[in-house]
């Protein structure tokens, strides 16, 4: 059942966000909470074009999960829900409903999404087809979304306990690979371990750089996919006192595309293992985190598109093949036919863009909005070698993937259907390490 609270409406945006930075240096306390957020059947889900039949059922419920840290003064908190993307409407309605929470300060809460394929569409209508008579199913479930994500954080900030912090990262093979080239490789899996001032685990934040993309368009069913399952696992491991959070990393061009050997449930659990076992592991080997001053900063940041005239004329046959063909033989044709069509129908229109800076002793959480390749993570990892970081995905925004300058040669779905261009790259790394120094 979709979560609902009766609440009042909510603007269509909040405007501009400003650079700010907030200082905490008393004891830090955190608490967890989270709401269901799955829809109400039937549904339409999000993430694939040539999917075009309703879902009728679901295979894994989906969540809004939210981590709240608070001092004497303030506190921030950060969701991660289970859909494809969350846009910066949704993020301003969500702050807007927080702004008479005691302490919060709504310009430092963070919304992001494990970017499922396998959630419901926001975006568009939901009557696909004849046996959909509910039109206004879709609206529905949009005007209550943002509460019920909201109702997770109210539900951290009454749970708040005394904590401390410990770090590890760990390598992880066989889960995810980059999906144009094939290379599997490892790839980092970062966790954040909050324990209570008795040294019990209350809460695991891990971050992981993968598509949750196992199954595919020809599945109907409500799922969280790979995320979905590999959080369901944590939980049972680790029992139902420990809040588990599984965030999404750089992951614009990392998926399961071939490490996968089928798209059913019963691979999607088989993979999940591999990663909710190698969380585990990384728990006993972490380090503790100093938190006698934790700071978040942010600022707004206009990103380099595009200009609409590189874009070819699509007709009505063009747009016909592109989404008959999608996921399907994955030619470079089909490709390119889908990457002009989404450049098309989604232009973007998140600009500015928001990025945010969490420092916690010498470890920088940050965060960008849209899909940012492993080279984002990378360069900022070369641009401040004294830092300990991590680049968290799919947060605040939906800007398009963002990707370098030799991802320009390679090509690809990713870098045609982006509505931004190579130099986004370089602004993104640029600003996160000013705010990694801020």
């Amino acid at each position: 059942m979709t979560h609902r609270l009766q609440l009042p409406e909510i603007p269509e945006s909040m405007g501009r966000m400003q650079t700010e930075s907030l200082k905490m240096t008393t004891n830090l306390a955190i608490g967890f909470g989270k709401a269901c957020i799955t829809p109400t059947l039937p549904c339409r889900l999000a993430g694939f074009m040539r999917r075009t039949e309703p879902s009728y059922t679901v295979a894994q419920d989906l969540w809004a999960r939210s981590i709240v840290m608070r001092t004497d003064t303030t506190c921030i908190a950060w969701v991660i829900c289970d859909l494809l993307e969350v846009d910066r409407g949704l993020v301003n309605e969500v702050r807007l409903i927080l702004r008479n929470v005691e302490h919060l300060n709504v310009d430092h809460v963070m919304v992001g999404a494990t970017h499922t394929h396998s959630g419901p569409d926001i975006g568009s209508s939901w009557a696909l087809s004849a046996d959909l008579e509910d039109t206004d199913r879709s609206r529905v479930y949009r005007r209550n979304l943002p509460y019920a994500i909201a109702s997770s954080v109210v539900s951290a900030s009454q749970q708040m306990a005394n904590t401390s912090l410990s770090w590890s990262e760990i390598e992880v093979n066989n889960v995810g690979s980059l999906r144009r080239s094939g290379d599997r490789g490892t790839q980092s899996l970062r966790v954040l371990t909050v324990d209570t001032e008795s040294h019990r685990p209350l809460g695991v934040v891990a971050v992981y750089a993968c598509h949750p993309t196992v199954l595919g368009p020809t599945n109907l069913a409500v799922s969280g996919d790979l995320f979905g399952a590999t959080v369901g696992l944590l939980e049972e491991k680790l029992g139902p006192s420990v809040h588990c959070i599984l965030a999404q990393g750089a992951a614009g061009d990392v998926s399961t595309r071939f490490t996968r050997v089928e798209r059913t449930e019963q691979e999607v659990l088989r993979l999940a293992h591999i990663l909710a076992d190698r969380i585990v592991e990384a728990l006993h080997n972490s380090l503790p985190v100093p938190t006698s001053t934790v700071t978040l900063s942010r600022r707004s940041v206009k990103l380099p598109i595009k200009p609409q005239d590189t874009l070819p004329d699509l007709d009505i046959g063009s747009i016909t093949a592109s989404r008959s063909r999608a996921e399907a033989d994955r030619s470079i044709a089909a490709l390119r036919e889908e990457a002009e069509f989404m450049r098309r129908v989604q232009p973007c229109t998140e600009q500015p863009a928001e990025l945010c800076c969490l420092a916690m002793g010498n470890l920088r959480l940050c965060f960008v909005p849209g899909e940012p390749f492993q080279v984002v993570d990378k360069a900022l990892q070369s641009a401040v070698p004294d830092l300990t970081t991590a680049v968290v995905g799919y947060t605040n925004g939906a800007s398009g993937y963002i990707f370098g300058e030799e991802d320009v040669l390679l090509g690809g779905y990713e870098v045609l259907a982006s509505p931004l261009t190579s130099e986004a790259c370089s602004v993104i790394v640029g600003t996160l390490k000013a705010l990694a120094y801020y």
